[in-house]
């Protein structure tokens, strides 16, 4: 396929609800300022990001439930038929789900699709970590990281037959079809998936949790929550460059101020490109 040939897609931000209770030092690796004693509370957004492309409607990640939203405390909280519908769609329009990480704001909501699930794409590694490494740790286990319920959903995708396992190690590209790619990104998550779209105003790279917020970009500064090493949370940065270089930009997955930065086309819904 030429590069005349390769598709363009349109991607939308979803804003589902946000948080105004975690400390700097989730968001900045060691806290801002580093080390300092008292860390100011930071507020963050969540966000299912829709991808649609000629005959697709693609979601990288799923969002959580209504349920998963009151138990997280998460505040101004939007359902998926809600947002979706604002954009003229349903959860039997999405075709593919993209889970960067099983993480509950990632995945809980993938029990929406129930009735009609589609492709799932997640990473071996992530999957592995979900269902058989982080449950043997007692204080994982204590901490729901992750829960039962999240693990039974994962499975539940399995059994539907609709997972597929992406291979690579970190920085790794693999083509989900083209035009859009997955980057293994570890460092928040391992096999962590961002996502690289071609856009009419050129690749986005979609970070979800390999960077957090806009002050991550413009610092080149980590985030706080790394769960594999702190250099895999490094290497996304120059993971980006090569796609700016390209003429495209990165969106971070938590950041607040990103209604500020696109357009507004219905309430909870922006335009990323």
């Amino acid at each position: 396929m030429s590069e005349q040939d390769v598709p363009t897609y349109e991607v939308y931000a979803l804003q589902y609800g946000y948080h105004t209770f975690y400390p700097s030092y989730m968001f900045f690796w060691m806290g801002n300022p580093p080390l300092a004693g008292e860390q100011s509370l930071m507020p963050n957004a969540y966000y299912l990001w829709l991808i649609k492309g000629p005959d697709t409607n693609i979601l990288l990640d799923a969002g959580c439930t209504p349920e998963a939203a009151q138990a997280h405390q998460l505040e101004g909280y939007a359902d998926h038929e809600t947002l979706l519908g604002r954009l003229g769609l349903s959860a039997k329009d999405i075709d593919t789900v993209i889970l960067s990480h099983p993480d509950w704001d990632h995945l809980d909501g993938i029990s929406v699709f129930d009735e009609s699930m589609p492709e799932v794409y997640v990473h071996e590694a992530a999957y592995a970590w979900h269902l058989q490494v982080g449950r043997r740790y007692e204080l994982l286990r204590a901490v729901n990281m992750p829960s039962k319920e999240e693990v039974d959903k994962a499975l539940k995708v399995m059994d539907a037959g609709k997972l597929n396992l992406v291979k690579g190690e970190h920085g790794d590209t693999v083509e989900i079809r083209p035009g859009l790619s997955v980057i293994r990104t570890d460092g928040h998550y391992q096999g962590h998936l961002a996502v690289v779209v071609e856009t009419a105003e050129g690749p986005v790279f979609l970070a979800a949790d390999s960077v957090y917020l806009y002050g991550n970009l413009e610092l080149g500064w980590p985030i706080g929550l790394v769960r594999t090493s702190l250099t895999d949370a490094l290497d996304v940065f120059d993971m980006i460059k090569d796609v700016t270089a390209k003429g495209g930009f990165a969106v971070p997955g938590h950041d607040p101020q990103l209604p500020e930065k696109f357009p507004k086309v219905e309430e909870g819904v922006f335009r990323i490109a």
